[in-house]
């Protein structure tokens, strides 16, 4: 849990990019990622957002500035279609408990 620290995936050796996401090794790779034209679910968008929070102070839904780290991060996905329109999905993850 925490900031990621390291640059390199999942094999140990390849450098993340944006690209490459079968590499990526934890949650907060996947801050920013979206995707459309997804295989199997024409029409469909998913986007994520991860941040830290910090439930004592600020609650579970403000994220914190880039230079606060706590031990809580929260994962927003969107997912949209021209059928559904915009259904979100909100979750914590800590490694406290």
């Amino acid at each position: 849990m925490g900031p990621d620290t390291t640059t390199t995936g999942l094999d140990g050796v390849t450098v993340e990019n944006s690209t490459d996401h079968e590499n990526w090794d934890d949650v907060d790779d996947y801050d920013g990622f979206s995707e459309s034209g997804i295989p199997g679910f024409p029409g469909f968008t998913r986007e994520v957002t991860v941040y830290y929070i910090d439930p004592d102070t600020t609650g579970y839904d403000t994220p914190l500035a880039d230079s606060s780290r706590t031990n809580y991060k929260r994962v927003d996905v969107r997912v949209t279609s021209n059928r559904i329109g915009a259904v979100d999905f909100s979750f914590i993850i800590t490694d406290e408990y």
